[in-house]
């Protein structure tokens, strides 16, 4: 085996002031003032004579996949199969990609004027990226890697049934947008730790299933509008990279496609008269406190999962492959596509969507390994994957959650796909 290298490095990709009123955020909203700046963290490892990199945004998508592959490839050597490319899914950031399958996200259809915003922030974006993909490689050194697993309390299950009286007077049921305490959710947290041989660290990369989205729709921003700014994924790295000053700290979300933050700007509530979902929001910028509670609870307990935590391995191949699920969906073949990254005993599978929860436990549940890891919204725009949803969500005769009422999957298509899929990856790179 060879030596075992790791180097990292970060770029701001907020946009320049001049392009920020022409842009815009999910569901077509008008961005404002800069709350937090927003980066693309890149770590780069090298292992055996291989080179592999885990990118990611503090975007809602990565905005352009096939591009910044090719980009990533010819200034760096890094082939496809060995990158991971992310986002932290934040949901105060301006939209970009080619989105033709999410309606008002679609850049296409809106003014001339934003649509040469977006594309002018697609490009600095890369550009970015192509600048700190590069610092990270050519900062690689010897290192050795830790992993410390742990779990942080700061989400919850985000589908709640609701009880109602229809007009007939018959009671029926909805699964909609809320908070499930009763539910099961996943609350691990992994994070792998990269330092240099006198102990200094070089990179942190952590792992965690949350959607961001504490300050979604916020009035933050002026006006308003929203305020931008990277949410509780960014905000934990920040705190981090400010106590250990040098260090990159990379936060990339797991299995969230059902799994939201236990408090945030939008709420939900059943009336207490007629038993509906009901959508709120919180006055002002009260939002701004949930984010700082939130993110210094999830800070608290990396910290207590990293105390103590040790950095002695030397022997960590690095690796990567994509494979491809297709399957036939309600209307059409249904396409997720797959990529795998070893970084020594830990497996990162990402996917072009949002996975349920339950895939995280599938990946778990095949994979002998003890740290086999969901990310989600990787290459998010590959393929038009959207929400991955479980079986739990069958047995909703009625549904409302965000993405399910037009999806060609029906719930649990894919997951025997999926399982196969995983499994011929990992024996791949073993």
């Amino acid at each position: 085996m060879g030596e075992f290298k790791c180097g990292a490095a970060k770029r701001c990709i907020t946009p320049p002031a001049e392009l920020i009123p022409d842009l815009r955020a999910l569901m077509d909203q008008r961005l404002g003032a800069v709350l937090e700046d927003l980066y693309v963290r890149v770590i780069a490892l090298e292992s055996d004579g291989k080179r592999a990199l885990f990118v990611c945004f503090e975007l809602d998508k990565v905005p352009q996949e096939k591009r910044y592959y090719e980009l990533l490839e010819k200034a760096v050597g890094v082939p496809e199969e060995n990158i991971t490319l992310t986002a932290v899914h934040t949901h105060s950031a301006p939209i970009s990609g080619y989105r033709p399958f999410e309606g008002p996200n679609f850049i296409d259809r809106k003014p001339a004027e934003v649509q040469k915003a977006t594309h002018a922030f697609e490009d600095f974006v890369a550009g970015q990226l192509e600048e700190a993909a590069k610092e990270a490689v050519e900062s690689l050194q010897p290192a050795k890697m830790g992993i410390a697993a742990g779990e942080s309390f700061v989400n919850i299950d985000r589908k709640q049934w609701y009880e109602y009286t229809d007009e007939n007077g018959m009671r029926r049921r909805i699964l909609a947008l809320g908070r499930n305490a009763a539910s099961p959710v996943d609350h691990t947290l992994t994070i792998l730790r990269f330092e240099d041989l006198t102990g200094k660290t070089i990179a942190v990369l952590v792992h965690y299933p949350c959607h961001c989205c504490i300050m979604h729709t916020n009035p933050c921003g002026g006006g308003g509008m929203l305020g931008i700014g990277p949410d509780l994924g960014g905000a934990v790295s920040a705190m981090m990279e400010k106590d250990d000053p040098g260090a990159v700290v990379l936060w990339c979300s797991g299995a969230a496609g059902d799994v939201n933050p236990i408090m945030q700007n939008e709420i939900y509530y059943p009336d207490p008269e007629t038993g509906r979902p009901v959508t709120a929001k919180m006055p002002g910028g009260d939002c701004l406190h949930l984010l700082t509670l939130l993110s210094a609870n999830h800070y608290a307990d990396i910290r207590r999962t990293m105390r103590g935590m040790r950095c002695t391995q030397t022997d960590v191949p690095v690796g990567g492959t994509v494979e491809w699920s297709r399957t036939q969906g309600l209307f059409e073949e249904y396409e997720i596509r797959l990529h795998m990254l070893r970084i020594g005993s830990v497996y990162f599978l990402g996917g072009s969507g949002e996975f349920y929860g339950q895939y995280a436990r599938i990946l778990r549940s095949i994979l002998p390994e003890k740290h086999a890891l969901i990310v989600n919204h990787e290459a998010s725009l590959a393929a038009n994957s959207g929400y991955i949803l479980d079986t739990y969500t069958e047995s909703a005769p009625e549904m409302d959650l965000p993405g399910t009422r037009h999806l060609n999957m029906r719930a649990g298509l894919v997951e025997k796909d999926f399982a196969e899929h995983a499994l011929h990856m990992y024996e791949t790179l073993r």
